[in-house]
């Protein structure tokens, strides 16, 4: 009888094949350690994304839905993974292949709208600015050329244009990617660190509007609605019970008034519409006079820019602020 190596069989192993080896580091590779937490950074490309996942992934024809006729079955299904790495890789392939996407500019529109706005939910914040590199190409993409800035936004917003009304009605079918985004701009009380999420969501608004792709307006309205009703709850003293959400309410809206200004620097007043003087400066003088220092130190530096753009404010309302106010005011100018 033939030898048998006696820690072979004690070991009852068969030797992996190199197909399966590197199916086991990838999986290994998925998961970040547990003391890492949210700070994990993106896995280095050591191969093309998702090219392991192409070998072990079990092939299926489209099953009808909006991304797998967009995306492809494939990457429809590494998004849905329960594996971050996994995720990630699938939106690394999208916004490296992104000229490759199939549809009608519309649905791939709305196929965008739909990734992103599910990344925005991510555990794994580098899922989600995975998804906005997806995102700029989209802003980018000649196809969306055909689409008005109305029907753009429209899509974007989850509408399904009606094209038997001739693409002026829409109807909702899917998730709002831009409130998405102008939640992640305030997210956990907003952030100032260049490389978080929430300034990449607040670069990523920007884009829609210097790509032409978005009205300002559009992207207006639920910023100066959000800031009119925290100012309206601090005003009310109908404070959150939840003491986690009495501390994050001043860090947000300090974020919202933040991006507020951040939108006067890059676009300036409108003549017409929302973002206009006549609505951004009596929210800026009810957060200059706010009982939080956080909330009055950006309204300060918000209503400066303003002021510097029309041409100063009227005696009758600068004497309204309070004199405390008004000194910050001028420290600031």
């Amino acid at each position: 009888a033939p030898e048998v190596d006696p820690a072979a069989a004690s070991a009852g192993a068969v030797a992996p094949t190199p197909s399966a080896a590197r199916r086991s580091m990838a999986l290994k590779g998925s998961l970040p350690p547990l003391h890492a937490g949210m700070t994990e950074e993106a896995p280095e490309e050591e191969s093309e994304p998702l090219e392991l996942y192409r070998e072990e992934w079990e092939q299926r024809g489209p099953d009808g839905s909006l991304l797998d006729r967009v995306l492809s079955p494939m990457v429809h299904d590494a998004l849905r993974s329960d594996v971050w790495r996994l995720r990630w890789e699938a939106l690394t392939y999208l916004s490296k292949h992104f000229s490759e996407v199939a549809g009608s500019p519309a649905d791939v529109v709305l196929a965008v709208a739909q990734v992103v706005a599910s990344a925005a939910k991510d555990k794994m914040s580098k899922v989600f600015l995975a998804s906005l590199a997806v995102f700029e190409e989209l802003l980018s993409d000649a196809r969306a050329d055909v689409l008005g800035t109305d029907e753009f936004a429209a899509l974007l917003q989850g509408k399904q244009l009606d094209q038997a009304e001739g693409g002026s009605n829409a109807k909702s079918c899917g998730p709002d990617a831009l409130l998405a985004l102008l939640d992640q701009t305030d997210a956990g009380g907003g952030s100032s660190t260049a490389s978080s999420p929430q300034q990449a969501a607040a670069d990523t608004l920007c884009s829609c509007v210097l790509h032409g792709r978005v009205p300002l307006d559009e992207l207006a309205f639920p910023l100066l609605k959000r800031i009119e009703e925290r100012l309206g709850a601090e005003l009310s003293g109908k404070a959150p019970k939840d003491r986690k959400d009495k501390a994050l309410g001043p860090k947000c809206l300090a974020a919202n008034i933040k991006l507020l200004a951040r939108w006067l620097s890059a676009f300036g007043l409108q003549q017409t519409g929302i973002f206009r003087r006549s609505l951004v400066l009596p929210l800026l003088l009810r957060a200059v006079s706010s009982e939080h220092s956080k909330v009055r130190a950006p309204a300060g530096d918000a209503l400066v820019q303003l002021m510097a753009l029309s041409g100063g404010l009227e005696d009758r309302l600068w004497q309204l602020l309070p004199s405390k106010v008004r000194k910050g005011v001028q420290r600031l100018a």
